[in-house]
């Protein structure tokens, strides 16, 4: 007589979200937000800006945020000032690098590098190259050095940090030139171990979402590939975001608009590490679509993407790689403003999301923690 025990575990997709309020302040926070998960904890780390206060970092202590650590990033006596968007990362200790340009010390970038997992003690390093107004964001590589993307003055640029603590630039890399949008994304290949840059790029008539990857880890040269491009007056992406699978492909969201585009969520997911092709699908079109878009990859490939739609926060999961069959969006709240969100994936795979809310205060920066329902199933014959 055999006896077999098989044991299947299966997890649907997030149909009901848990929503914790992290910050609230009657001069307007949560702009500009983005998120991180930490691979010690497994918790978020959100960074956002307060408007006429400065840039704070929020480090969560469980996956609903109920217990946090709120920290306001200061510059001497002077808290930052707002972003036009600004990016944060956890090193391997489990330290959160923001990266953000502030409109005083004579408009550069900074980059804060907190000296533990609560931030309680921070240094700063000044990115030169970063200009007033740009659009940053940052991802970390081997040893947790940092590659830092921005976008101003028609630039793409991705500077390439020295050390861990970047305290000097090993190389500053013209990606592109003539770029009015400001927004760009970048992340490192688990596979090559190297940089890509996901950013749009506008003529008037038309727009067209590029991905750059670096040919090494200094990013001496670098390729540069055309993953979609639409036609129409005035047409832009208004935020893109790049995330790698752990086969080291390339997924980007982005928000698309323009005069005769009805502003359109956008989820490219590209087949093989040097994109030899993709496929491309709108997740969600109404003219109430907001300017920012959220994305995480699980393990599988398969892509979260969170957006809002001027009062509501939603939440797209994909059941494949190309995100076909138009699923079905969850509502995760009925409180968003619409104009800033950014998604994670925590220690679980589920999709941890961070948005600019709306309530008794001006403004609340909202988290939904949105799991889906395990079911374990043991059979016995």
């Amino acid at each position: 007589t055999t006896t077999t025990t098989t044991t299947t575990t299966t997890t649907t997709p997030c149909v009901a979200a848990q929503v914790t309020t992290v910050d609230s302040s009657a001069s307007g926070v949560g702009f500009s937000v983005d998120m991180a998960v930490s691979s010690v904890s497994g918790f978020p780390t959100m960074t956002y800006v307060e408007s006429g206060v400065g840039v704070h970092v929020a480090v969560c202590h469980d996956d609903l945020c109920v217990s946090r650590t709120v920290v306001l990033l200061s510059l001497g006596n002077f808290a930052v000032s707002s972003s036009y968007s600004l990016g944060v990362a956890v090193s391997s200790a489990g330290n959160p690098r923001i990266a953000f340009c502030s409109s005083l010390l004579g408009s550069v970038g900074e980059l804060a590098l907190c000296g533990n997992t609560d931030c309680s003690s921070v240094t700063y390093q000044t990115l030169s190259n970063v200009g007033p107004n740009s659009a940053v964001q940052i991802a970390l590589g081997a040893g947790d050095v940092p590659y830092i993307v921005h976008v101003a003055n028609e630039q793409v640029r991705l500077d390439v940090c020295g050390d861990a603590a970047c305290s000097t630039i090993s190389n500053s890399v013209l990606l592109d030139s003539g770029v009015s949008i400001p927004s760009a994304d970048v992340a490192v290949n688990p596979v090559t171990g190297l940089a890509e840059v996901a950013y749009g790029k506008g003529t008037g008539s038309a727009v067209t979402l590029y991905l750059a990857r670096c040919s090494d880890a200094a990013c001496s040269s670098f390729s540069t590939q055309a993953l979609d491009t639409r036609s129409g007056v005035a047409v832009q992406y208004l935020s893109v975001r790049l995330r790698m699978t752990a086969a080291g492909e390339a997924t980007v969201a982005a928000v698309l608009t323009g005069v005769t585009q009805v502003p359109s969520v956008v989820l490219v997911a590209c087949s093989g590490t040097a994109c030899a092709s993709s496929s491309v699908v709108t997740l969600a079109s109404s003219s109430t679509v907001g300017g920012a878009v959220g994305l995480g990859l699980d393990s599988a490939g398969l892509a979260s993407v969170a957006y809002t739609d001027g009062s509501s926060a939603y939440l797209v999961s994909c059941g494949d790689a190309a995100c076909s069959g138009s699923p079905a969006p969850v509502l995760l709240s009925a409180s968003a403003k619409g104009l800033y969100v950014d998604l994670a994936l925590d220690s679980r795979g589920q999709p941890l999301v961070a948005f600019q809310g709306s309530g008794a205060t001006p403004d609340l920066l909202l988290y939904a923690d949105c799991p889906g329902t395990t079911t374990t199933t043991t059979t016995t014959t």
